[in-house]
Parts: C-alpha cells; sequence; structure tokens
C-alpha cells in the first residue's frame, strides 16, 4: 500500500504536470490525474486507519514539548525498526555491511574518503524558522557571538539532518570557517598557525575548502551518520536503509487531498508531520501548494525522493535555470582575546569551478540509447 500510495501520486503529478508525447508512449493524460490522486488519498488512508504505524516520538513528545525534536528526528534512522519504519533494507555487521559512514563523515574526522555530501545553502535556507518564518538568514553587515547564534530557532530538523559549524558530532564540535580576521583587519586564510593565537589553525579543521574531499558549501550531511564515534572504514557501516516510512505516507495524503482540491482534509496530515518536527503548524490560508512541497523538500531530504519529485512536478528546468551552488562559509573576527562569527554567502567559483547547473526538458525522462543499441525497435525519449 505504501508503494500505491507513492506511485499513484507520481502518476497524477505525470498526468497533471506534464504532456502526453510520442503518440501516447510516454506522459498519462490530463484527465486522469484526479483518479490517480484519489487511489494514492485511499492507499495513504487505508495505512493510517491500520494502525500499524506512527510517527516516531521516542525522543520527543509533541503534546508536551518534552524532549528534543531534533535528535528525535535523527534517530528516525539510527533506531533500527522503530514504529515508523515501513519498509526498509537492513544491513547487519559484520555479514552485510556498507560504507555510508566512510563516504560522507566530515573529512576533518579522517583523510580517507568522507564528504561526497555537501548540503548547499540553498537546502539549507529550505528550513523554516521555528515560528514557520521563512529560513532564509538575516546575516549581512553583522556579527555573531557564536556559530549557534546564527541557527537558533531554526527547524529542528534541519540540526537532525546537517552538521554546521559548530554541531557536535563524535564527541567534538564540528571546526568550519575559512579564515581568521585579525584586529588589524588582515584576513589569514592558509594551512598555517594564526599568527596572534598561534593555538589555533588559520582554516577550520573541516574545512570549507574548494578542493579535495573538505565541504566546499560550508555544511556536511548529518542524516544517517553513525554519531558516536566517526566511523572512517570502508564497509564498517550498518545502518539500515528506510525506503518508506510512515512521514512520507502523511506526505502523500496532504499532497493527493491538496491537488484534489481540499486542503482542509490536507493540513491536519501536514501538521502531524510538522507537529512532531518542532516546528509551528499551518493554517488553512497558510498552506500552499508551494509550503506543502518545501515540507516534502525538508521531510524527505536525502532520502532519494526529492530528484523524483522535481521530474514528476516538472519544475526542473525552471528550478535550475542558471543556477550555481551556493555556500555559506564562516569566518573568525578576533578581538582582545575574543572571536565571533562572521558569514559570506558564495556562489558558483570555486564552489562549483563556477558552472551553472543544468536541467533541460529532455531530463524529464532517461537516455535509452544504450538499449536502443541492442533492440532497434526501441524508440528514445524526445530530446534524446
Amino acid at each position: 500500500m505504501a508503494l500505491k500510495s507513492r506511485a499513484m501520486l507520481y502518476a497524477g503529478s505525470i498526468a497533471k504536470y506534464g504532456s502526453v508525447q510520442l503518440d501516447g508512449l510516454i506522459g498519462i493524460p490530463a484527465e486522469k490525474a484526479s483518479q490517480y490522486y484519489t487511489a494514492s488519498l485511499e492507499a495513504s488512508t487505508s495505512i493510517m486507519e491500520s494502525n500499524k504505524f506512527e510517527l516516531y516520538d521516542k525522543l520527543y513528545d509533541p503534546e508536551t514539548g518534552t524532549g528534543d525534536p531534533a535528535t528525535n528526528y535523527q534517530y528516525i534512522f539510527l533506531d533500527e525498526d522503530n514504529k515508523e519504519v515501513i519498509f526498509q533494507k537492513a544491513y547487519s555487521f559484520p555479514d552485510k555491511s556498507h560504507s555510508y559512514d566512510n563516504f560522507n563523515v566530515p573529512e576533518g574526522y579522517t583523510t580517507n574518503q568522507g564528504s561526497a555530501i555537501c548540503p548547499t545553502l540553498e537546502m539549507v535556507e529550505s528550513y523554516e524558522f521555528k515560528d514557520g518564518s521563512v529560513g532564509v538568514f538575516d546575516l549581512e553587515n553583522k556579527e555573531f557571538a557564536s556559530a549557534d547564534e546564527l541557527y537558533q530557532n531554526k527547524d529542528p530538523r534541519f540540526e537532525g539532518t546537517i552538521l554546521r559549524s559548530g554541531s557536535i558530532f563524535a564527541q567534538r564540535p564540528v571546526q568550519i570557517y575559512r579564515g581568521i580576521y585579525a584586529q588589524n583587519g588582515t584576513l589569514y586564510e592558509s594551512l598555517a598557525p594564526f599568527p596572534d593565537d598561534p593555538s589555533r589553525n588559520q582554516v577550520g579543521m573541516d574545512g570549507p575548502f574548494p578542493t579535495g574531499n573538505y565541504t566546499k558549501t560550508g555544511f556536511y550531511i548529518k542524516k544517517y551518520l553513525e554519531p558516536s564515534s566517526a566511523v572512517v572504514e570502508r564497509n564498517f557501516s550498518s545502518q539500515n536503509y528506510i525506503d518508506f516510512r510512515y512521514g512520507e505516507i502523511l506526505l502523500n495524503y496532504a499532497e493527493a487531498a491538496f491537488e484534489l482540491g481540499d486542503p482542509a482534509k490536507a493540513l491536519p496530515a501536514i501538521n502531524q508531520v510538522r507537529d512532531r518536527a518542532g516546528i509551528i503548524q499551518l493554517s488553512n490560508d497558510q498552506l500552499t501548494l508551494e509550503r506543502l512541497r518545501n515540507e516534502r523538500k525538508v521531510e524527505l531530504a536525502f532520502e532519494d525522493k526529492r530528484f523524483w519529485d522535481i521530474r514528476r512536478w516538472r519544475i526542473g528546468t525552471v528550478l535550475f535555470r542558471s543556477l550555481y551552488v551556493g555556500g555559506l562559509w564562516p569566518y573568525l573576527k578576533y578581538e582582545n582575546g575574543h572571536y565571533t562569527y562572521l558569514f559570506k554567502r558564495v556562489t558558483g567559483y570555486p564552489i562549483d569551478g563556477g558552472l551553472p547547473r543544468v536541467f533541460e526538458q529532455k531530463d524529464y525522462y532517461s537516455n535509452l540509447s544504450g538499449y536502443i543499441f541492442t533492440n532497434t525497435n526501441i524508440i528514445n525519449n524526445p530530446g534524446w
């Protein structure tokens, strides 16, 4: 039923936002959108009414507000076989293990691999603040007493998903800063001790650096990482991979209901997800399609859902139009023995070589040329 909930939702989107091409070989007729959204809604409803699954709340109680919502969200993916998990791929060390930690642990904890995923500033600012206000940072011409100050009151799912400067990981703070401004205004940003305070290096041990395995954006992935000690060896990780979980079912239900013209039905489902996250609930007039899609983006971040959402909503060509990768580089300012933080938005070069992201109309479908090589009866998708 979870598969049906997702597949029917995708079909409804493709019918509504896509087009039928190649004499009906690809695409879904627009008049079938409601049929598929209804099927998705019914599948989600059957799961919700079965009472077999619930949102994970072992470390945070939304009703009383007790506990830590960020840690609670983090442990959805670490507390194995919890009540939110519907379908997963299970691992066990040493018989069946993987290397997720080895590929994604911050580079300052290892010189082996690490840092395969660098979340962008655009992703970070997609997380609202707890009061529901837009998550874009107000940082121009400002100094902060600590990195924590900038991120105060951010949606707790951000802290449960992404490592930033000052995050505690593997029993130490993540040390991300690009350079230090001396008292005379000189910027020091080489891999050497800071002259005014030789106990501190000019660049944080965890970057950022525009080259190598360090973060280029100023952020690392946290979701799914083993948190107590940095696992740096390959094939030493055993976290299960969750494909379907109850949180997605609630969001599927909310989207299908909204697309069927019933936002009042969608609202309780999306508010369940927000309530568990520790963020303010939405009112009827606040629930828009854009808000609903952003909720899905942050709740299911880095769970292999976003790419397919971009495709089925047909938003890739607009979303990636002349889009450069954005990052947020912290800097330290030294004065009279004390440090404050400055933050600089960095876009394009040197993060990504100055090359914009490109998504063409043809990218809504895959290139079948490899199959055509062995079977000339196959017709390729449009644009390929």
